[in-house]
């Protein structure tokens, strides 16, 4: 049951979603993104703000784009990761001192 809740919430969040670009290098020629624990996270703008994220899970990366911090070949930067309320980190995270409209999806989430 409580699978289904937060699958249903996720449906919910994503339904809200709009293309603006809003946080971290959502205003760049490419997508905004974070990688934590060797998963890809797409950045995603919401219209209503999503749950707090108070639990930090570790640092993760945000890959430099070609525009921006050397390019390619430019270090990543580290964030700080965070676990957003009743949302498994699996599907969707959020980096610290973003906007509570913004967060990161897997692609491939289980």
């Amino acid at each position: 049951m409580r699978r289904i809740v937060t699958l249903a919430s996720l449906a919910l969040l994503a339904a809200g979603c709009s293309s603006g670009s809003q946080p971290g290098s959502f205003g760049t020629s490419c997508a905004s993104r974070l990688v934590w624990q060797g998963t890809v996270y797409y950045g995603q703008w919401f219209a209503k703000p999503l749950p707090p994220s108070t639990l930090v899970l570790g640092t993760g990366a945000r890959p430099t784009c070609r525009d921006r911090l050397g390019g390619e070949a430019g270090a990543s930067l580290v964030v700080e990761v965070r676990r957003i309320a009743g949302v498994d980190p699996s599907r969707m995270i959020a980096a610290a001192g973003e906007s509570r409209h913004a967060a990161y999806v897997a692609r491939d989430a289980p």
